[in-house]
């Protein structure tokens, strides 16, 4: 199993303490070196946590992106405070991971989404093929939303099934895997793509 040390995940949980308690402050701005540290904290710990170290870090990403230099101050919006609490509820929780190479699946699904509606198949000992429709607001969003969507909705109906499995899971969007393993700018992705991580 690799897991963070104890001396780092109390440095990391320090920091957001103090990030956390200069925002309650109403201090809303904050250096770009400060929240770089931050998200080089959490990036660091990808191997211990899992790939949602990218897809949490995201918005405090974007919040230093276009800064000025190191030491000029950025905006921590509420997306970027919403990350910063994620980490602090629950990196010593995600810590830890066991090292070991998948060779075989004990479940595989395919989901595929249309501009009317998507599908999912769970291949299983007992196979279960899920079907919904998108309303009328949905049918008018971009491709990639529908199926995306339609891995959350089909994850959703078949959660219970694949307790304790390991999953192929199979879209023909390869925009929808990209999504899932690093986020998305776009914050309906984004939003998305963070329920399918916290099932």
């Amino acid at each position: 199993m690799v897991s963070v040390t104890e001396r780092r995940l109390s440095k990391l949980l320090d920091t957001l303490n103090r990030i956390i308690h200069k925002i309650g402050k109403g201090e809303i701005h904050v250096s770009a070196r400060f929240l770089a540290s931050i998200i080089g904290q959490i990036i660091s710990m990808q191997g211990a946590v899992g790939p949602v170290v990218r897809l949490r870090t995201r918005s405090m990403y974007e919040s230093i992106l276009y800064k000025a230099s190191e030491n000029a101050n950025v905006l921590c919006n509420s997306r970027s405070l919403d990350e910063i609490i994620f980490w602090k509820e629950n990196i010593e929780k995600m810590n830890g991971r066991e090292l070991h190479i998948v060779e075989q699946y004990s479940s595989v699904v395919y989901t595929d989404a249309s501009g009317k509606g998507y599908g999912g198949y769970l291949v299983k000992a007992i196979d279960e093929e899920i079907m919904g429709s998108w309303n009328d607001g949905e049918k008018l969003k971009s491709s990639t939303w529908r199926e995306l969507e339609a891995v959350y909705r089909v994850l959703q109906s078949i959660s219970m099934s694949l307790k304790g499995q390991t999953v192929k899971w199979h879209t023909d969007n390869q925009n929808v895997v990209n999504i899932i393993k690093k986020g998305s700018k776009k914050s309906d992705l984004q939003n998305i793509t963070i329920k399918i991580a916290m099932m």
